[in-house]
């Protein structure tokens, strides 16, 4: 099945606030690198990390989905009533059940006659399939 009229109208994301950075974790590990004669930046060298961001205790996944989300709707104009179905494919949950896309669902004011549905697949992110594109071209 081919689909002639999606789009991407916007992207949207939050970024925890929290940095620890590999020679922040280096230098927590010290005595060890001393004592095994390491050397340092040896963490982000074999890694490829240079920080990690993580969100404060009690901010739930579906909470950071809904802000990107917001961002995204705010910056294409549409209105959460105009979203047709969300799809939250985050390998972080808030809980078993309900799916996580349900909650972001309620917190970017989705139409309960909308669907969501949720998946642990190893991807990150939350897809919006809104309304068709605003306006269409053909060749």
């Amino acid at each position: 099945m081919r689909y002639s009229t999606v789009c991407i109208e916007s992207i949207g994301y939050e970024l925890p606030k929290h940095v620890v950075t590999s020679a922040e974790i280096e230098a927590r590990l010290a005595p060890l690198y001393d004592r095994l004669q390491l050397p340092y930046g040896r963490l982000e060298m074999m890694s490829g990390i240079r920080e990690r961001r993580f969100w404060d205790d009690g901010v739930n996944p579906s909470a950071a989905a809904a802000m990107a989300g917001r961002k995204a709707l705010d910056q294409a104009g549409i209105l959460g009533h105009e979203i047709e179905c969300i799809l939250n494919c985050s390998v972080s949950r808030d809980f078993l059940e309900p799916a996580t896309a349900s909650v972001v669902h309620e917190h970017l004011k989705i139409s309960p006659m909308r669907s969501s549905a949720s998946s642990t697949a190893p991807s990150r992110g939350t897809s919006w399939s809104p309304r068709p594109p605003r306006s269409s071209t053909s060749a």
